[in-house]
């Protein structure tokens, strides 16, 4: 019964990219995520670094080059989309576990957003805190409104503590205890300017690791 109302609520949903009623977990029918995978994702979790921080991205974006990743990531936007995020932080477990096994305690921070809501980030945040068995905490304050995308690639990097602020909560965290690593968890990692503040507000503490589901670039 519990297969079957899976498969009654997965099967009305339509496939992000080709419209087909057949629609899974990832919100792309079978053949669609097949593809998603073989071309975005062709050697597991890709590995890159921004100013020597180590980052793990499930899929390579090149936008002008990947039709269905370009519609997924704009299907996965907002507050709606639990149960994909979900399927998402599973499959990112399964490829980051046996890279952070080695690791100390892991606490997750989401990247932030001006309303605090439990936007497309928070969610993957969960999933992954749900799979991975550590805490979720948001430890970065949005000061401005203003959204990264409306801001260029210097304007972001050169106004990073204009924009956010630690949140005492993660300070009182981290400062005094054994190694901590902070998993930076955001959807999409462009310039990496946000991720580069929160290396810059914990520098002294813990190390930052930063987590996506895509790698644009």
């Amino acid at each position: 019964m519990i297969k079957l109302k899976s498969y009654l609520y997965y099967g009305i949903k339509n496939c992000a990219n080709c419209g087909s009623y057949r629609a899974r977990e990832s919100l792309l029918c079978y053949i669609c995520e097949e593809n998603l995978f073989k071309y975005s994702c062709p050697n597991g979790i890709h590995i890159h670094k921004i100013n020597n921080i180590t980052c793990y991205s499930l899929f390579l974006w090149e936008r002008d080059q990947n039709k269905i990743l370009n519609k997924l990531i704009l299907e996965l936007k907002g507050t709606a989309k639990k149960d994909a995020w979900l399927f998402y932080a599973r499959v990112m477990y399964y490829e980051l576990v046996h890279l952070l096994k080695r690791q100390d305690k892991l606490i997750i921070v989401p990247c932030p957003n001006f309303s605090q809501k439990d936007d497309h980030s928070a969610l993957l945040a969960k999933g992954l805190s749900r799979f991975l068995d550590c805490e979720v905490i948001r430890g970065i304050h949005v000061k401005s409104s203003l959204k990264s995308k409306e801001l260029s690639k210097v304007e972001r990097l050169n106004n990073l503590k204009d924009r956010f602020e630690a949140k005492n909560e993660i300070i009182e965290k981290i400062t005094g205890k054994d190694k901590i690593n902070i998993l930076f968890v955001d959807d999409v990692i462009t310039t990496g300017a946000t991720l580069l503040a929160m290396s810059d507000f914990y520098k002294e503490f813990q190390s930052i690791i930063g987590i996506s589901l895509a790698f644009r670039r």
